[in-house]
Formats: C-alpha cells, structure tokens, sequence
C-alpha cells in the first residue's frame, strides 16, 4: 500500500515527537508499505523516513524545484521526484496516495489537511485520512471543527472524512482494515 505522509519539518519540536515518528516510520516498513513524503530531510519528514527505510520499506521522495536546491541529501530514497512547486508537490503526494496520513505539523501541513478534506467534503476524493494525534495534537483542531458543525457553518461532520489515531497499535489496525 502507498501512504503518503504529511508532518512538520522542523527541528526544534519536542524530543517526544521524534520518537513518536520513529515508531510510525518503523511501523510503515515493518507492515511492507511505500512512503511517500515531502522529502525533507529534517524533522517528523526525517524520522519517520530513516525508519520506513531502516525496516526494509521503500520511501519516495516528492520536493519542489526551490526546496531541492536547499535540501541536504537523503538516505535511502528509491526516487526523488523534483516538482515545479508545493501545490504540484501537494497534488502528487495526493495522487500517489492509497493513504494519506498526518502527523502534527505546521502550516504546510495544515494547507495539505484542509485541501484533502475539501476534496473528500465534495466528492473528489475517497481516500482514506489518519490524523496520527501524538500526545493530543490534533484534539483542538478536532474540537473545532465539531464547533462549525453545531454553528451551522458546515452541514457534515468532518470527522465523517478522517479517522483519528492516537497509539501505533491503533495505526495498525486502521491500515489493515484499509488494505483488506
């Protein structure tokens, strides 16, 4: 199965966050599955990636034109996949997608969430969604959009279009239920 993998390329996170993601690299591999990521090598991107490939999986990068020339060299990558920009970057990453997971990040990973929902929202996509919810991360943006449903902003709940998982053992199962 294909995960694409969506998460924060910083540095400065809590070490608790590291080690969360190196436990779901590890978990991809070991399960047999391909990584697809922003080919960053720093941060979440880094941890679980080096996992992914240290448990015998293969892991495929997917960058832009700017951020490749910034980019230190990646360990272990079966391809590097150079776009013209994120949204690009975005879109392949989607489309080369069995399984679009999120683990905590920042922006840009807020960009990528909101643009798979809204496309789950209208019926472009029936992905699957995982928002991996390391030490409750996702718990307030959870909350919220539980508040724009009772406000009437929205007609359906968005939890309808992701699962939420918060433990690796709880990663497993809802990656097997989806590759049965």
């Amino acid at each position: 199965m294909n995960i694409s993998l969506f998460c924060s390329s910083s540095q400065d996170l809590s070490p608790v966050f590291y080690s969360e993601a190196e436990c779901v690299g590890r978990c991809i591999g070991r399960l047999g599955h391909r990584l697809y990521f922003g080919a960053s090598d720093m941060g979440l991107m880094k941890s679980v990636s080096e996992e992914v490939v240290r448990a015998g999986s293969e892991v495929v990068g997917v960058t832009t034109e700017g951020l490749n020339k910034s980019c230190r060299s990646l360990v272990g990558l079966k391809e590097l996949i150079v776009c013209e920009d994120l949204n690009e970057r975005k879109k392949k990453l989607i489309d080369f997608a069995d399984v679009l997971l999120i683990l905590p990040g920042g922006i840009g990973t807020l960009d990528e969430l909101f643009d798979i929902l809204a496309a789950k929202q209208v019926g472009e996509s029936d992905k699957p969604v995982i928002l991996y919810d390391s030490f409750d991360y996702w718990s307030g943006l959870v909350s919220f959009f539980t508040q724009i449903k009772e406000m009437n902003m929205i007609t359906q709940n968005l939890s309808d279009l992701y699962t939420v998982v918060d433990s690796i053992d709880r990663l497993v199962e809802v990656l097997s239920s989806y590759h049965q």
